[in-house]
């Protein structure tokens, strides 16, 4: 079973009740999150598991009313791959 759980900066991934991927965000200010890494364990990877984490932060922005500056290069390339999410990239990130 896979849960999402959410703490003050970071969105854990936990598969059948071990950790074993996270999101590390931060607040830049009252409108922006800033996503600093995506890791999953590599025995994970190609599952669409990343991909998860950052659409639990995407959800977050859009529940906050904030925009998403990608710093970490798998969410920078989730984000900008989906036309769905260009409302939410901060402009010139």
């Amino acid at each position: 079973m896979v849960e999402i759980t959410k703490g003050e900066g970071r969105i854990d991934l936990v598969v059948d009740g071990r950790a074993m991927g996270q999101i590390v965000y931060r607040r830049l200010d009252d409108t922006i999150i800033i996503i600093d890494s995506t890791d999953i364990d590599p025995a994970l990877k190609g599952q669409g598991l990343g991909r998860r984490l950052v659409e639990a932060v995407v959800a977050l922005a859009r529940e906050e009313g904030h925009r998403i500056r990608p710093d970490c290069p798998f969410a920078r390339r989730v984000l900008e791959g989906d036309p769905a999410y260009a409302d939410l990239l901060e402009p010139g990130a």
